[in-house]
C-alpha cells in the first residue's frame, strides 16, 4: 500500500466536501511523509495511527455543520448525476431500437431498380408456386415457410377459392428502414387477381435476401 492509497481509504469515510477532503489529504500525507523522512516505515506509521475507521471518525467528529452540509450536497449531486446518466443511456438505447425510415431514393445501401426487380421476382415466384426459388432467395428464418402445404394454408385463410390469375399490378411503394444498426428495405404492392386484391408487404435485408412477407 502507498501513502496515497491509505489516505484515499480514509477520505472515503469522511463526510465532508471535496475542498475539505483536499485539506485533510494534504495534512495526512504531510505527516506521513515527515515520519518516513525520519526513517519510519509506512507499516509502522499506519499501525501507530490507528485503523482507517478510527481516523475517519476522528475527522468526522471535528467537522463543522457547514462541512457536513457540503458533503450531503455533493453526495446528492453525484446521485443526481448517476440518475441522469442512466436516463440518458436508456433514452439512447430506446432511440436506437426505434425504426428509422428513409426514402429509397436517398438510400446509400439499396438501389431502387434492384429492389423493384427483386419485389417483382418474389411475386412471380409466389404466383407460380415456385417455393424452391423463394427459399433460395430468402433468409434462413423465412425460408422455412416456403412449402406448398404452408403456403396453401395461408392462401386459403385469405381467400378460400384461391386467388385466380393475376390481372394487374398497382403502384409500388418502397422505404428503407434502419433499426439497431441493421438496414432493410420494405416494399408494398397491391396486386389484383381474378378473385381478390392482395396487398403484399415484402422486405429485403442489406444483402437483398427476402426477409419478410405479409399478405392481406
Amino acid at each position: 500500500m502507498t501513502p496515497e492509497k491509505y489516505v484515499k481509504q480514509i477520505l472515503k469515510l469522511v463526510t465532508c466536501g471535496k475542498n475539505k477532503k483536499k485539506d485533510i489529504s494534504r495534512q495526512l500525507l504531510s505527516e506521513i511523509q515527515e515520519r518516513m523522512d525520519n526513517q519510519e516505515s509506512l507499516e509502522t506509521i499506519i499501525s501507530s495511527m490507528g485503523s482507517i475507521r478510527e481516523i475517519a471518525d476522528g475527522f468526522n467528529e471535528s467537522l463543522s455543520a457547514e462541512d457536513k452540509k457540503q458533503w450531503k450536497k455533493e453526495k446528492n449531486l453525484k446521485i443526481l448525476g448517476i440518475v441522469v446518466l442512466v436516463i440518458l443511456v436508456i433514452c439512447f438505447l430506446f432511440f436506437m431500437m426505434i425504426p428509422k425510415t428513409n426514402e429509397i431514393s436517398e438510400s446509400e445501401i439499396f438501389d431502387e431498380t434492384t429492389v423493384q426487380n427483386a419485389l417483382m421476382q418474389t411475386i412471380d415466384y409466389l404466383d407460380a408456386e415456385d417455393y424452391n426459388s423463394l427459399k433460395q432467395m430468402s433468409t434462413d428464418n423465412l425460408a422455412a415457410i416456403f412449402t406448398k402445404e404452408k403456403m396453401d394454408e395461408v392462401k386459403a385463410q385469405i381467400c378460400e377459392g384461391g386467388f385466380g390469375n393475376r390481372i394487374s399490378l398497382g403502384n409500388v411503394y418502397m422505404i428503407e428502414v434502419a433499426q439497431s444498426g441493421k438496414h432493410f428495405v420494405t416494399c408494398q404492392a397491391q396486386v389484383s387477381y381474378e378473385n381478390i386484391i392482395i396487398t403484399y408487404t415484402i422486405s429485403f435485408d442489406e444483402n437483398m435476401k427476402l426477409s419478410g412477407l405479409y399478405m392481406k
